[in-house]
């Protein structure tokens, strides 16, 4: 399935057929409608059956699109036509036939995750153990291991999985309630008619259907923006480490690859670019969600283009960024000398936390900090070594040897938990990449 093709004309008008077929079928059963009329009209509700160029000039004239769909619709169908789109109106079969594309392309959504929880759960595995330099404020910090650096993405990712589990039962949901939102023309079984209509549609029913709330709706826009805020952020830290004077990380070119159009020499990354740049545009879709979201009274068309749009555009986007940002796992490189050579080259500093926590154990945390820093500095200032003059440091030497001093510095032997940490979270992603697929199941069924 192609999300790109999922709010196509045809799509988006064959989703409105099934909500008035669904709509005529159950108003049958209540008696809204007679019976044979319902069975009538769900059996046109077929796009095949549908004339388009006829609805297209409907549409030139009238300037309503659900007018003129309803009333070819209502011409096929004979005599039952003319109890085609009782009681509805527009929006409760625009916003329902969105609902129901939507709901389609969060199951896109799902799998694409679940395949990418895969995928860091074996980097996160495999290079549990490869040391690293971790990085603050832009700057060489502590040893870490890229396992474990992998892990905090695997966390992330984790927490929107569980916002999207926990917000479907709101996004996925019937506001179906007439022109106003008060079903005034589905009589005595108007709460009746539209819990069955949800219960149909396996949606959840909002027992005030009010037009102008928008707010499920937002919330999913919110959580797609929130993915591009985590996925944007995981490309940007890829993209950081690609840069040569890291380059700790690539992108293995295909056969037939370019850098450039006029730089014979360039390699430059091809996915990541591209995710960084359309994560930073899923983002900024919320902003206009939220204005979406001051609607007026019971109906606004103005937020309804408005969320129609960006919830659409956000989608596609977002159908995208995760197919490159798989197709970008696939192909990443992991340079582990580079990293251990980056690593390496800070062995006199790097792991000075280490001796300066062991040295508080005999003169206090911060007169050991203090002694630390001072010598490190003074080893700058005279451009001696950072590490003999650690190593032979009267003061130090009087509480720790010089072997345990190496030991202590020694980059490799101070890189936290983030072998446990690393193997833990890569348990977590293939748990719940299992779970993920176990809820598409569900969703199919």
């Amino acid at each position: 399935m192609n999300l790109n093709n999922q709010f196509s004309k045809i799509n988006l008008w064959q989703s409105y057929l099934n909500v008035w077929a669904n709509m005529a079928v159950i108003q049958s059963e209540l008696k809204i409608i007679p019976d044979w009329a319902g069975k009538e009209i769900a059996k046109n509700c077929l796009i095949e059956n549908i004339n388009i160029k006829n609805v297209d000039k409907r549409q030139k004239k009238n300037k309503r699109l659900i007018l003129s769909l309803a009333e070819e619709l209502s011409v096929n169908c004979g005599e039952a036509g003319a109890y085609v789109h009782w009681g509805g109106t527009t929006r409760n079969i625009i916003e329902t036939g969105y609902t129901l594309i939507i709901k389609e392309s969060y199951k896109i959504l799902l799998h694409n995750l679940s395949e990418i929880m895969t995928k860091l759960s074996g980097l996160s595995d495999d290079y549990s153990s490869t040391p690293m330099l971790g990085r603050t404020l832009k700057r060489n910090a502590l040893p870490i291991t890229f396992g474990f650096k992998v892990s905090g993405w695997i966390d992330e990712l984790s927490r929107l999985i569980e916002r999207l589990n926990e917000a479907e039962k709101r996004v996925f949901s019937l506001k179906f309630g007439g022109a106003v939102g008060a079903m005034h023309g589905f009589g005595d079984q108007s709460l009746k008619f539209t819990q069955l209509l949800a219960n149909k549609l396996n949606l959840t029913n909002i027992l005030v259907p009010n037009r102008t709330a928008l707010d499920t709706r937002i919330e999913y826009v919110e959580l797609l923006a929130n993915l591009g805020m985590k996925v944007g952020k995981i490309s940007n830290e890829i993209y950081s480490l690609m840069h040569e004077s890291i380059d700790e990380l690539k992108e293995i070119e295909s056969k037939g690859q370019y850098g450039s159009s006029t730089m014979p020499h360039k390699k430059n990354p091809f996915y990541t670019s591209s995710l960084v740049a359309n994560c930073s545009i899923l983002r900024s879709k919320i902003t206009l969600g939220l204005e979406s979201g001051l609607a007026s009274h019971e109906g606004d068309v103005v937020s309804d283009k408005i969320i129609d749009n960006i919830t659409r555009d956000s989608c596609n986007l977002s159908e995208i960024i995760l197919k490159d940002f798989n197709n970008l796992l696939n192909i990443l490189f992991i340079d582990t000398q580079r990293m251990e050579n980056n690593l390496m080259k800070t062995e006199d500093y790097i792991a000075s936390e280490n001796l300066m926590l062991e040295l508080a154990k005999f003169i206090g945390r911060n007169e050991s900090h203090n002694l630390v820093h001072k010598i490190i500095n003074s080893a700058l200032e005279k451009n001696n070594s950072i590490k003999e003059m650690l190593i032979n440091h009267k003061q130090i030497n009087s509480h720790i040897s010089k072997d345990r001093i190496k030991y202590y510095l020694n980059p490799k032997n101070y890189i936290g938990q983030s072998i446990i940490l690393s193997k833990r979270l890569s348990k977590n992603a293939s748990k719940i990449s299992k779970k993920i697929t176990e809820r598409l199941d569900e969703l199919n069924a």
